[in-house]
């Protein structure tokens, strides 16, 4: 026991080697997420396949390099956990933007960073079919390959639950730490965790994740107006709160009251704690149906999908079934900041306008991925 106080007082106030280690741990897991899209660049015949390889594979190596020679023994501290979740989002966004101007799809990598960090934080702000400083025209989100299509989406998805609570329950090599690496990433409380032992916690939670996620691709799929791929598109961006859309007119594009109940009704689950649904899953009624953040949530969401589907069609002349669809949509979309459109609200009248604009600070539940 004093061994083990003294050892802890002797080491510096951040220990990089540590730091470094768990990186390369995480930059590993990255580089295996890049051959995904290069699996999809292949079935579409695209030559970008080579691009999005030669990243991964780089990057496997240098995090299985990172990790070997400073692999960690020493117990993470809440100091060093923040640094890592900052540095894997930053790190994560400067390799994960390689793919964009290797393929020549961007010409700046300054955009190609945006774009992924975009991803990654599921804002869900694109710089595609726009005017750079520079006066360069970037290409419209239709024209670019499906490879990085997909790429945009999976860092949505990758980002909305968090890499880092998925890296904790795929690989054991991060467990030295791992519940404060979960803190510092996971927007939920302590009284999330679902299991004494972090990585199945992370594990339960991204089984939630990614079971609702096929759900709804599934739900997507059956409809005509959505192929496999923009299915799986859109649900990865759905249940992350991101909105990146495989269209430059967004869900809009697919003209398709079916398609935008689907939606509407998985950004509203999405806006949930995750740790809450595995606790209706598996029984657990009253934990989560006297849950008061989602008792407030769910009342927030009704009230103004009423005031906003009411003032589009008394006041903005919409059909009544047509003020429902968009107003509902609209209301998900901004309140769980998934940010995606089936209607332009910037001409809806004032009234209408400015609910939607109060939602802009409100944001999901704790432990969501819209959460705050």
């Amino acid at each position: 026991m004093i061994e083990r106080l003294q050892q802890s007082k002797n080491r510096p106030r951040v220990d990089f080697r540590l730091v470094a280690g768990i990186l390369g741990g995480l930059i590993f897991f990255l580089g295996a997420a890049l051959l995904l899209p290069a699996g999809i660049a292949l079935i579409y015949g695209e030559s970008s396949w080579l691009a999005f390889s030669a990243v991964g594979a780089v990057s496997m190596c240098v995090g299985v390099i990172f990790y070997w020679f400073c692999k960690p023994s020493e117990e993470l501290r809440m100091r060093e956990a923040f640094l890592i979740v900052t540095l894997t989002w930053f790190i994560g966004s400067l390799i994960g933007a390689l793919p964009f101007t290797l393929t020549g799809t961007l010409a700046s990598y300054t955009d190609a960073v945006f774009e992924t960090m975009s991803g990654f934080s599921t804002t869900g702000a694109t710089i595609l079919g726009g005017t750079t400083y520079e006066g360069l025209q970037n290409p419209a989100i239709e024209d670019i390959d499906k490879s990085l299509l997909f790429w945009r989406s999976l860092t949505h998805w990758l980002g909305g639950m968090g890499i880092i609570v998925l890296t904790l329950a795929l690989l054991p090599l991060l467990g030295v730490g791992g519940m404060q690496l979960f803190q510092a990433e996971y927007s939920g409380s302590t009284s999330d965790k679902l299991t004494p032992r972090i990585r199945e916690t992370a594990f339960l939670l991204w089984t939630v994740y990614m079971g609702m996620t096929g759900a709804q691709f599934l739900l997507l799929w059956v409809h005509p107006s959505m192929d496999w791929f923009e299915a799986i598109n859109h649900a990865f961006s759905t249940l992350a709160t991101g909105g990146f859309s495989t269209q430059n007119a967004s869900v809009a594009g697919f003209d398709s009251v079916y398609v935008d109940v689907v939606i509407t009704l998985f950004m509203f689950l999405a806006g949930i704690n995750f740790a809450m649904h595995f606790r209706l899953f598996t029984g657990n009624y009253k934990s989560f149906f006297e849950n008061r953040e989602i008792r407030f949530y769910s009342l927030l969401t009704v009230l103004f999908i009423v005031a906003i589907s009411g003032g589009l069609w008394l006041l903005d002349n919409y059909s009544l079934g047509d003020a429902l669809r968009y107003g509902s949509f609209q209301v998900l979309a901004i309140l769980t900041t998934t940010g995606f459109g089936t209607d332009d609200y910037a001409l809806w009248v004032p009234f209408t306008s400015f609910l939607l604009f109060l939602l802009f600070f409100t944001g999901g539940c704790a432990g969501s991925t819209g959460g705050v």
